[in-house]
């Protein structure tokens, strides 16, 4: 499966590709959580990746790791950064849409900065919206 999740004029759209629970972008870096809870994309994953594999598409197109489809974007400095797990005061859930190969970005979908981490700006999750997957 290829699909676009992430585009803002700043940073290039983020084009993945999910096959047997591996996540990979346009550079081939694998999609993972590292051992600080970002959810970044290297080649090869940094020691001590917390997750590698694992990762979903739920019936509503929300991008999940095992079952949970929320994720956190932390304010850092003027951009985003995406985690796991809320790590600071400034984090806000948020659930990333994936689109269809073609499909043009929505505010759900993330964006890639040239190092390979992805970002953007979502909307907040709305309260009482259980986890998707």
């Amino acid at each position: 499966m290829k699909a676009s999740i992430l585009t803002t004029s700043q940073r290039a759209d983020l084009e993945i590709t999910l096959q047997d629970g591996i996540l990979k972008d346009s550079e081939g870096r694998t999609g993972y959580i590292a051992s600080n809870r970002q959810f970044q994309f290297d080649g090869p994953p940094q020691t001590g990746a917390i997750y590698t594999a694992g990762w979903s598409v739920c019936a509503n197109n929300s991008l999940a790791i095992g079952d949970d489809a929320v994720f956190y974007q932390c304010l850092s400095g003027d951009f985003y950064n995406l985690y796991d797990e809320a790590q600071a005061d400034q984090c806000s859930q948020v659930y990333i849409d994936v689109l269809g190969s073609g499909a043009s970005a929505s505010a759900g979908a993330p964006t890639q900065s040239a190092d390979g981490q992805p970002g953007g700006k979502f909307p907040e999750r709305k309260k009482g919206r259980e986890k998707p997957c």
